[in-house]
C-alpha cells in the first residue's frame, strides 16, 4: 500500500513539473520585459527586496489559490510575470543608479512605452509607465528612486494586464514596493 502511494505521489510530482516546464517563457523576449538584472544591490543595502515570479510559479501560485485568495488569484489574470527589486541607498549609491534609471528611461522612450506619471526633483525620481500592444496591456514599470533612502523597480509582464486588478497582489508584503504599487494605484 505504502508503494502505491509512494508511486502515486512520483507521478504527480512528475506531472507537475513537466507542466511547470511547459509554461516556462523566455519572459527577456517580451515587449512588456524590462531588463532589471543590470541593476546591483549595493553590499551596504540592509533592506532588499528581490521578487521574481515567471510564468510557471504564477500559474502555481494561481492554482494554490482558495476562496481567501480570490483577490490574489484576481491581480494575477493577465499577468506571466512579476519582477521587482527594491532596496535602500545612501547619498554616494544614488550617484550610481540615477544613469541606469535615465538608461532605462530612454529605452522605454524608444519602444513606445506611455509614460503615465513622473515627479523629478534634485533627490527624487518616480516614473510609471505602460507598454500597449494591439490595445492590450503587455507591460507594466514602476521606476522610483529616493537619495539617502530607497530605489524600486517594479516590472509586470503579461497578456492583458487590468491595472485595477493589480491593486489585489499585495502578497502580504507589507512596506515592499508591490505594496506601494497597491497605494499608488489606489486612485478612487
Amino acid at each position: 500500500m505504502r508503494t502505491n502511494r509512494l508511486f502515486i505521489v512520483s507521478v504527480l510530482l512528475l506531472a507537475f513539473c513537466v507542466g511547470v516546464k511547459a509554461q516556462e517563457v523566455d519572459m527577456t523576449k517580451h515587449p512588456g520585459y524590462i531588463n532589471l538584472e543590470d541593476i546591483e544591490i549595493p553590499e551596504s543595502a540592509e533592506e532588499v527586496t528581490t521578487i521574481d515570479l515567471g510564468p510557471a510559479l504564477l500559474a502555481f501560485a494561481k492554482m494554490g489559490c482558495d476562496k481567501e485568495g480570490k483577490d490574489l488569484e484576481k491581480g494575477l489574470k493577465g499577468i506571466l510575470s512579476i519582477r521587482v527589486k527594491s532596496f535602500d541607498i545612501g547619498h554616494e549609491d544614488a550617484e550610481k543608479i540615477r544613469p541606469i534609471m535615465d538608461k532605462i528611461e530612454k529605452k522605454l522612450e524608444r519602444d513606445d512605452w506611455l509614460l503615465l506619471v513622473r515627479t523629478k526633483s534634485r533627490d527624487e525620481l518616480s516614473n510609471v509607465s505602460m507598454k500597449i500592444v494591439d490595445g492590450k496591456i503587455v507591460g507594466f514599470l514602476v521606476m522610483s528612486i529616493d537619495s539617502g533612502n530607497e530605489v524600486s523597480f517594479v516590472n509586470i509582464i503579461g497578456g492583458n494586464i487590468d491595472l485595477e486588478s493589480i491593486k489585489n497582489i499585495g502578497m502580504g508584503l507589507s512596506d515592499s514596493a508591490l505594496d506601494s504599487l497597491k497605494m499608488d494605484l489606489d486612485w478612487d
